[in-house]
This record gives structure tokens, C-alpha cells and sequence, in this order.
């Protein structure tokens, strides 16, 4: 069995996982991104062992490094998507993220994560161990993981992740307190300018009922004249 998603045809490198799935990649890549392959290729290997003497069902080529993993090959495409980034896609912790999580239980969300995170620290890949580190705190929730997250972090000697496994309640009861806080200090100042605003509208109509009853006033004055020296005005004359 063949993995296609990572085939090159200039590849100089075969990496089979341990369940038989043979990828053809690049030694400078996985050089560049892995600290510990890099070391692995500057030692040279024997002859036999270094080099495939006649070519698989899936590789036509004579001569090209060998290499075989202990990771399974879920293991290793997760980790080549984080090796193989490019400016145009760049992998991040969504890509570990099942699409249709109706059928993936978090029981087996976490070994792939775990997984990944156990590869990553293996070979420091930084960018995979971030997204591991992230896609674990993801399961945190789930009470049944926690445990299981704090022993892997401390094994993997990855400490800010054993204490958020740890912690979690306690950083979980305090988000929630500052965010209330926020949220009463957030209110206090829509409150105020809340009462503010009602301040301003009552002016707002007490000026505008001065205004029309002083022209109201000028008016019956511009009108009816005869009423200010005690003359009757018309309207005041009863008609027998």
C-alpha cells in the first residue's frame, strides 16, 4: 500500500511507516524542518542499508534513500502536512481537525493527537508540536482526558500543557470570573451613558416646551395686542 498524497517524483528519500505505507519525499525538506533527520543524513549508512538495491511496486527508481519509521502512516501524513508547508497553504492546528466530528469519538481525536505530538517532539517539528500542543488543549473538557494529557505532557517533558491539564477547573473557573468582571464594568459604563443619554433627552424636550410656549405667548401677543392695555378682544366678547 501506497500513500499518494505524498509522491514526489524527484524524490531522493523513501520513508515507510510501520504499517507498510511507503512515502517518497525530499531529504533537504525533512533536513530543514527536523533537527533529527538532518543528523540522521549527515552519518553515512551502509550500503544495504541506506539504499534500495531494486525498486518497490510504487517506486521505479534504483538508489534511493530508505528509511523506516516506527509511526504509523496517519502519524506520518499528519506530520509531512507540517513539514511540506508552503507560503500559500500553511498547515495549522484546524488541519488535525475532523471535519465530521459526528463519527470521531474525542477518545480517538486524542490518539491521533497524541500521536502527532509524540512524533513531533520525536523529531522536533516545532510548527506540529505548537498545533499538538493545541489541538490537545482542545480536549481538555473532557474529564476522562485529562489525566491521560498531563501524564503525556509531562513524559514529553512539555510542562505548560501538564499544568493547563492540571488546572484546568481552577483556569476555567478563573476566565470565567474576569469575564464576568469585564462584563459588570462593560455594564457600569453602558449604564452611565445610558442615564446620561436620559439626561440629555429631558433637557432636550424641557427646552423645546419653553420654546413653544414663549412662542405661543409672542404670538397670542402679535395678535391679539388690544388684550395687553385691558381692551376686550373679540375673543373674550359673549354674544347675547
Amino acid at each position: 500500500m501506497t500513500m499518494t498524497t505524498f509522491i514526489f517524483a524527484d524524490s531522493d528519500l523513501s520513508i515507510t511507516s510501520s504499517d507498510g505505507v511507503r512515502f517518497h519525499v525530499h531529504k533537504d525538506r525533512m533536513s530543514q524542518a527536523s533537527p533529527v533527520f538532518a543528523d540522521m543524513f549527515s552519518f553515512p549508512c551502509p550500503e544495504h542499508v541506506e539504499r534500495e538495491t531494486s525498486p518497490s511496486q510504487s517506486d521505479s527508481k534504483s538508489g534511493v534513500a530508505s528509511v523506516e519509521l516506527t509511526e504509523a502512516s496517519g502519524t506520518l501524513q499528519d506530520l509531512l502536512h507540517f513539514i511540506y508547508d508552503t507560503d500559500m497553504v500553511k498547515p495549522d492546528t484546524m488541519l488535525l481537525f475532523n471535519k465530521n466530528k459526528r463519527f470521531t469519538s474525542p477518545f480517538e481525536e486524542y490518539q491521533r493527537f497524541s500521536t502527532l505530538f509524540e512524533a513531533a517532539c520525536k523529531y522536533e517539528v516545532d510548527p506540529a508540536q505548537k498545533a499538538a500542543v493545541e489541538a490537545l488543549q482542545s480536549l481538555l473538557p473532557y474529564r476522562a482526558l485529562r489525566a491521560q494529557i498531563e501524564d503525556l505532557a509531562s513524559r514529553l517533558d512539555h510542562p505548560n500543557l501538564a499544568a493547563h491539564a492540571r488546572h484546568y477547573e481552577s483556569i476555567k473557573l478563573n476566565k470565567q470570573l474576569r469575564a464576568a468582571a469585564a462584563w459588570r464594568t462593560q455594564s457600569r459604563g453602558y449604564m452611565w451613558q445610558f442615564w446620561a443619554l436620559c439626561w440629555v433627552l429631558a433637557i432636550v424636550s424641557i427646552v423645546k416646551l419653553a420654546m413653544s410656549l414663549h412662542i405661543h405667548i409672542s404670538l397670542h401677543r402679535f395678535v391679539f395686542p388690544a388684550c395687553e392695555s385691558g381692551i376686550a378682544c373679540p375673543h373674550q366678547i359673549n354674544v347675547e
